[in-house]
């Protein structure tokens, strides 16, 4: 029987290999199934992808493949991993698999790395899993969505009512999917293809996660140097495209770039609401500030085949406000990165209560937070006590004074952010912000820092400060 998404498609007569160019299937069948796809074959393992999505061998030492990077991804010095990836050990070094993990842990972008040795085999993600890894143990099959998953039609999970998924009154969350046998794998944990089970890999439990107010001049330099250098290499490597609204994060990304937004090929931004209709405005007084063009996508209406589409591609995964954009969206330059600062929000503390700042974790806003429970009142929200406690107590108690910041990073980004960012098939996403350490140096600002929005003004004044006159939406 052939997946769920190519019956989808063909039930439709909609184009598999174009819908699903940027998604991929690994398992433990080496047969060809997915039509137009290219495969890739090592220790008992296949992955099938999509012709959009960037595949690299992962090498050892003795240039011998140990597995695949898929995606897109920075070094840890900010240079783009362009043929291969290699790992400073041979594959049957005992300390192969730490320093594997250790080479992941340091890589920022879009990816996800599949480690294939006769002895281990694992599979890692991005910080926030922008490229999402799903997964039934039973049937050993790995994939980006839960159509490349199943061969059946969905079974569904009480917890999350399809209806409830796809309306938004839920947001799904704690590794569960609309599917009874599909779970996900949660960021900054690694699925072990044996065993099937998630074992976390960062934070270490080693070292501290907080910094003192003294120290926040240093951390945002280093921030602002780091982002500055991913962003030049983004937009020198590929062509980019930067959404350009009235909020700080994209007016960050610009004073970032300063130096170099030739290198950037065009600046944009799409109307489709209001807000948005507010956004374009400032977007273009912005830039022409700078004397550069902004271009405006305006409001097209998304038909039945385009709405349909983006639920299949993401799985009936989740819901975005943004999905009344796709006709706006899949009007941008075919293949050109998009560059987003989504994961910023960390830099303004954007899932505290100001009244909550310094306390212990409160488990109620904890599990408000996430999205999981249907309404917001307290006698639903505590039934979601159990699991969240269950996250929390893998959560590395030296991450507990941030349990907020890794609860919006590990359990709501990936299905809220993850899984409609992989759905645009004609145009990639990156978030420059999505690195371990970067994150490492926002959540290490304290909270009531962080929450008077003063850590991006700091950044924009460092950059180009002529940026901070201009009013923010």
């Amino acid at each position: 029987m052939i997946l769920l998404a190519e019956q989808k498609c063909n039930q439709r007569g909609r184009d598999f290999g174009l819908l699903f160019r940027n998604q991929y299937i690994l398992s433990r069948s080496s047969k060809r199934e997915h039509p137009s796809w290219p495969k890739k074959s090592l220790n008992g393992w296949t992955l099938n992808h999509g012709t959009g999505l960037h595949i690299m061998e992962i090498l050892d030492t003795q240039a011998h493949c140990t597995g695949f990077l898929l995606g897109h991804a920075l070094a840890e010095n900010s240079t783009l991993i362009r043929d291969a990836l290699c790992v400073p050990a041979h594959r049957s070094d005992p300390d192969f698999p730490a320093k594997f993990e250790n080479l992941i842990a340091d890589l920022s972008g879009k990816y996800v790395a599949i480690c294939l040795t006769k002895k281990t085999k694992r599979i890692y993600g991005d910080p926030v899993s922008d490229i999402p890894i799903l997964f039934d143990a039973k049937a050993r099959r790995v994939a980006s969505s839960i159509g490349l998953v199943l061969k059946r039609e969905i079974r569904p999970n009480p917890l999350f009512p399809v209806k409830n998924v796809i309306s938004g009154i839920q947001i799904l969350s704690f590794g569960q999917t609309v599917d009874l046998s599909v779970n996900r794998v949660l960021p900054n944990h690694y699925l072990d293809l044996d065993q099937f089970d998630l074992n976390r890999f960062w934070p270490s439990e080693i070292g501290q996660l907080t910094a003192s107010r003294e120290d926040t001049n240093e951390i945002i330099d280093e921030i602002t140097t780091r982002l500055t250098a991913h962003l030049k290499t983004w937009s020198s490597e590929f062509n980019c495209v930067l959404p350009i609204t009235g909020g700080r994060d994209s007016r960050t990304l610009l004073a970032c770039a300063s130096d170099f937004l030739d290198n950037i090929r065009e600046f944009s931004g799409h109307r489709f609401n209001n807000n948005t209709k507010r956004d374009a405005k400032t977007g273009n007084m912005i830039l022409a500030s700078l004397g550069i063009p902004y271009k405006q996508y305006f409001h097209t209406k998304a038909n039945s085949d385009q709405i349909r589409d983006m639920r299949l591609k993401m799985g009936w995964s989740g819901y975005r406000g943004e999905l009344g954009a796709i006709g706006c969206i899949e009007r941008y330059p075919m293949d050109h990165i998009i560059l987003r600062g989504n994961i910023m929000g960390l830099l303004r503390a954007n899932q505290y209560r100001r009244d909550k700042i310094g306390g212990p974790p409160h488990i109620v806003h904890g599990i408000r937070r996430t999205g999981a429970a249907p309404l917001a009142v307290r006698k639903k929200i505590l039934e979601w006590e159990g699991p969240y406690r269950a996250w929390l107590e893998k959560l590395p108690q030296n991450a507990h004074q941030r349990v907020y910041d890794f609860g919006w990073i590990e359990l709501l980004l990936p299905n809220h952010q993850g899984t409609y960012i992989t759905a645009m098939h004609r145009t990639p996403f990156i978030n420059p912000f999505n690195d371990r350490r970067l994150i490492h140096l926002a959540l290490s600002l304290p909270p009531e820092i962080r929450i008077e929005n003063k850590i991006y003004d700091e950044i924009i004044r460092r950059c180009h400060p002529e940026l901070l006159e201009l009013p923010f939406n």
